[in-house]
């Protein structure tokens, strides 16, 4: 069993054993991985001063590291979409596909009345002019499938290289790429 640690709060944030998973709820602040019931800070590695998973020998180490790894890997990439697309609440962002339709719907001419209510609505309360407000709306909805599509291909490519890693140094420098190119994506959306 692997578990999850932050340091900085002092907290255990979750646990891997096997196929079973117990995660908490912030899973952005995975800092370290520890094997055993207790905590040892002590015996953590430091790699560029940010605590990394624990080197340990054997497949079963390796195989511990990788599945924190992939918990750590989704939890980190959620939370850099969840920075993309900003302070919108939950239902909004669940609705941004039927925007983007209605939005296409009204500018070709062809929307239904529950486009117009979907897209009046909106810019009959903000007091945007609907061509603005569809337009916004189409713009958006291209960065973002932009955005997600290279969230997507990141946990892709370190996924991968997760897997075929032959020691825990692989895999923390799997998980190191993918914060550095996660950084340089929500670099380019904040622009």
């Amino acid at each position: 069993m692997a578990w999850i640690y932050d340091r900085a709060t002092g907290r255990f944030l979750g646990r891997v054993s096997g196929a079973e998973r117990h995660i908490a709820a912030n899973e952005d602040d995975v800092r370290g991985v520890y094997r055993g019931d207790v905590a040892d800070p002590e015996a953590m590695i430091m790699q560029d001063g940010e605590p990394v998973i624990r080197p340990e020998a054997g497949a079963e180490r390796l195989a511990s590291a990788r599945d924190a790894a992939r918990l750590q890997m989704r939890a980190v990439i959620d939370a850099a979409a969840d920075r993309i697309t900003g302070i919108y609440p939950r239902a909004e962002k669940d609705s941004w596909p039927q925007k983007e339709a209605a939005a296409l719907a009204i500018i070709a001419g062809t929307a239904t009345a529950g486009d117009m209510t979907l897209i009046g609505a909106e810019a009959a309360v903000t007091g945007a002019p609907l061509g603005d407000l569809t337009g916004r709306i189409v713009a958006n909805a291209a960065a973002f499938r932009q955005a997600i599509g290279m969230l997507s291909g990141l946990r892709s490519t370190t996924e991968a290289a997760v897997s075929v890693a032959q020691d825990v140094a692989e895999v923390v420098a799997a998980m190191n790429a993918l914060r550095v190119a996660l950084a340089q994506i929500e670099q380019g959306s904040a622009a």
